[in-house]
């Protein structure tokens, strides 16, 4: 009987585990497919920007005479008054930092999830008799080594997105007072 008993503790031990192990292996993978989608719309966003700049589209106001161009030259321009693309402009930096801080609240959700799930691993570590103790080890290390955490990086790139956004919503600003 006690046999039986026992098995089922283990049972019941490895069952908890590996829900765990499932619990904090979503949450990560979740994580990283938001970035990886964030960087993205980031860059997509990025590019627009790009190419309303660094492109240098021509703009025409209606002055300048569309008709005299021949037809082959007049399909490569696009018409868009200068306060327009200044528009485009700053509402693309605006773009980039509105999304920067949805998707930084989005990750500091996924990452207080993934915390709760590592220390309860931890804990679940500490508790059993285990050769290799990885999220115990890894915990310790990250504590040493702060600047090899995702979240570190993560941050780092947040911010720097938002400052980009910035610049590009003033000089849009700038372009649209002058």
């Amino acid at each position: 009987m006690d046999n039986i008993n026992e098995i089922s503790k283990k049972d019941k031990d490895d069952f908890e585990y590996k829900r765990l192990w499932e619990y904090f292996k979503y949450h990560a993978e979740q994580r990283i497919q938001t970035f990886k989608f964030y960087f993205i719309m980031q860059s997509v966003i990025l590019s627009g920007f790009i190419t309303f700049f660094f492109k240098n589209i021509t703009v025409k106001t209606p002055k300048m005479g569309l008709m005299a161009q021949p037809i082959s030259e007049v399909s490569t321009y696009i018409i868009i008054p200068h306060s327009t693309l200044a528009l485009i402009i700053f509402g693309l930096g605006l773009l980039l930092i509105l999304f920067s801080i949805i998707f930084w609240g989005l990750d500091e959700r996924n990452r207080t999830m993934i915390d709760i799930s590592r220390n309860m691993l931890i804990k679940k570590e500490s508790e059993e008799d285990l050769k290799y103790k990885i999220f115990t080890k890894v915990k310790k290390d990250s504590e040493i080594h702060h600047s090899f955490k995702y979240s570190f990086w993560f941050k780092a790139i947040f911010i720097t997105f938002i400052i980009i956004g910035l610049l590009i919503a003033i000089f849009g600003l700038q372009q649209l007072i002058c």
